[in-house]
């Protein structure tokens, strides 16, 4: 069993490396995906998700933050089957319905899918997700977009106090919330 982290659109590898770390002392086997500086669109980064879950014969689990959640969310709908794979999801700080903060940053295919009114990422909404599913958000996340923007419909939605959208990831509170969740969901 691996567990997955699917970084966030404009994050590089090393800034996961700390969790990555912490799920390692908790006896799990951690995987960052290395989606480089992940500017392309939600299809062809999902592919690239794809590659790294089709690797393993065990149930994985995935972490996916921001950006990351929605190209998850892609690679289901792209292989509905892949969900047989998958263990428990944590969501941490994703926009599940979109933001309008992302015109706020550099203009680029991941950042329009970002748009809230923009058809792939209405799609994603259609992924079905494994009943061990637990969306994480930052507290401050909501100044950012609205608190709706990061509500998971029918899923558990934990606020981490004291973090915002990058802190989150390296929350000790975090850390532990979530590898407690990979650990006792079966």
């Amino acid at each position: 069993m691996s567990v997955f982290i699917i970084p966030d659109f404009y994050r590089k590898k090393q800034f996961y490396q700390p969790l990555a770390e912490k799920i390692q002392q908790a006896g799990l086997q951690a995987e960052i995906i290395d989606l480089g500086m992940n500017m392309r669109n939600l299809k062809y980064a999902s592919q690239v998700i794809l590659q790294h879950l089709k690797k393993t014969k065990e149930r994985d689990d995935i972490i996916a933050h921001s950006f990351g959640g929605l190209i998850f969310r892609q690679a289901l709908i792209a292989n509905p089957k892949i969900i047989l794979q998958i263990k428990t999801v944590s969501f941490v700080a994703v926009p599940h319905q979109g933001s309008w903060a992302a015109l706020l940053l550099p203009i680029c295919p991941a950042t329009l899918n970002m748009l809230p009114f923009t058809k792939e990422l209405k799609n994603t909404s259609k992924a079905i997700l494994p009943d061990n599913t637990m969306n994480f958000l930052a507290e401050t996340e909501f100044k950012v977009w609205p608190k709706k923007s990061s509500r998971l419909n029918n899923y558990v939605d934990t606020i981490i106090s004291k973090t915002n959208h990058d802190s989150i990831i390296t929350s000790q509170t975090f850390a532990d919330r979530v590898i407690k969740f990979i650990k006792t969901s079966k």
